[in-house]
């Protein structure tokens, strides 16, 4: 990001035909922030997150010192040390992190309603009409970051501009910088603020790169796009013909132009269950039982509450430190076990072809809801349909008694 050069305005901001104030908020290297705060000995040396003792173990986060050192996400750890000798390993605590995320959250939702969590740490503020509350973004946005600070002793940088992808990428500039920690980016200089960064900042290519698989996408080498600029000196008309229907995406966001709103959080409620194993583990058969286990445990506290949940998440930590997400859907309310049965051996299915070692399971249903009085009356066990049948009398005292004498002559 040595590449970005900033452009602070004091109004270029609020004058009027600006649509939109977008800030972003980055706390670099959250989780090793939080672990440098708990041990001090931790800062000013180069610190990655990584299961130490675990063969294959890669890289989860790396500090500063440590990315000086060419120390990267995702690198073996093993070439890790080969680069730094004297890098501390620190094990991760994700669930700690998780703990202060979703405080600090709590926090920045106090101050303004319309902000939007990316990851821990780090997340986007829709500032548009608050200036008439809170005064110029400018001032609320150091206020933020004196309160962050006092409260969590965690040092955030902020971009402010017309959209997400702009003022995220001033935000993340500022880590190579030594003292600034707010950088602003007028409309008029969205354009050439862009310009010198690799093509590989733009949110679409990084995209395209995921789902190929592959360092760089071919098409890009072949038209030698190598900076945004150069991708800014080519029509819609020719990426949409090099790249077919993201070619217009690839266009916009070149220009600085992106449309995305700023999504609120949605205080849902969540129903959690997790186990730790006492040794690290690849036995399937173990592991699905206690999988197994824990589905069985939600769908219980459900039924017992009379509540559904639209949809839900399996997370697992693997001895590598590792931390893989399955976020599940289901077509119908959670409810019953029948809900999500098939998804559940798909995912055991994906978990017997990895068959690396896990230590910690948890999983999550999600957007918990009442339980509507709507009813399936279509059951194969006549028992089940006569007590529901009861249930609804219950509910709806003298309102059933046709349909239920209707049932009764039906089964003579």
């Amino acid at each position: 990001m040595g590449a970005i050069k900033h452009h602070h305005i004091s109004n270029g901001l609020t004058r009027e035909g600006s649509t939109r104030l977008i800030s972003y908020m980055n706390i670099p290297s959250f989780s090793l922030a939080i672990e440098s705060l708990l041990d001090p000995s931790l800062q000013n040396r180069p610190v990655v997150l990584a299961s130490p003792f675990a063969k294959e173990s890669r890289i989860l986060e790396s500090s500063g010192h440590a990315r000086e050192a060419g120390i990267k996400k995702g690198m073996l750890l093993s070439q890790a040390k080969m680069l730094c000798s004297d890098v501390r390993v620190i094990e991760s605590r994700d669930e700690l992190y998780q703990r202060v995320s979703r405080q600090l959250e709590v926090d920045i939702q106090k101050m303004i309603p319309l902000f939007e969590r990316e990851k821990k740490g780090q997340g986007y503020i829709d500032y548009t009409g608050f200036q008439s509350v809170y005064g110029s973004a400018k001032k609320f946005h150091r206020e933020l970051r004196e309160k962050v600070q006092f409260r969590y002793s965690l040092n955030a940088d902020i971009g402010i501009s017309c959209n997400k992808l702009v003022s995220k990428m001033a935000a993340k500039g500022l880590q190579v910088q030594t003292e600034e920690y707010l950088s602003v980016v007028g409309p008029e200089n969205v354009k050439s603020f862009l310009a010198p960064l690799p093509v590989e900042f733009l949110p679409i290519v990084s995209e395209i790169n995921k789902r190929q698989r592959e360092g760089r996408w071919e098409v890009l080498d072949d038209l030698n796009l190598m900076f945004i600029e150069d991708v800014q000196k080519l029509s819609l008309a020719h990426l949409e013909v090099a790249f077919g229907k993201i070619g217009r995406a690839l266009h916009e966001f070149s220009h600085g132009i992106d449309r995305r709103p700023v999504t609120p959080i949605e205080n849902k409620k969540s129903l959690i269950f997790d186990v730790q194993f006492p040794e690290e583990t690849n036995n399937c058969r173990f592991i699905f039982g206690e999988l197994n286990d824990l589905v069985d445990k939600g769908i219980h506290q459900l039924q017992n509450e009379q509540k559904v949940a639209d949809s839900w998440k399996v997370c697992l930590k693997y001895t590598t430190g590792e931390i893989k997400t399955y976020v599940l859907k289901s077509k119908e309310p959670i409810f019953l076990k029948r809900h999500l049965e098939k998804e559940l051996l798909n995912l055991m299915e994906k978990l017997g072809e990895r068959r690396l070692a896990i230590k910690w399971i948890q999983v999550e249903f999600e957007n918990i809801s009442k339980l509507g009085i709507q009813l399936s009356l279509f059951e194969q066990s006549s028992e089940v349909l006569s007590t529901k049948i009861r249930e609804i009398e219950n509910r709806f005292p003298g309102k059933i008694l046709k349909f239920k004498q209707k049932m009764g002559s039906s089964h003579k």
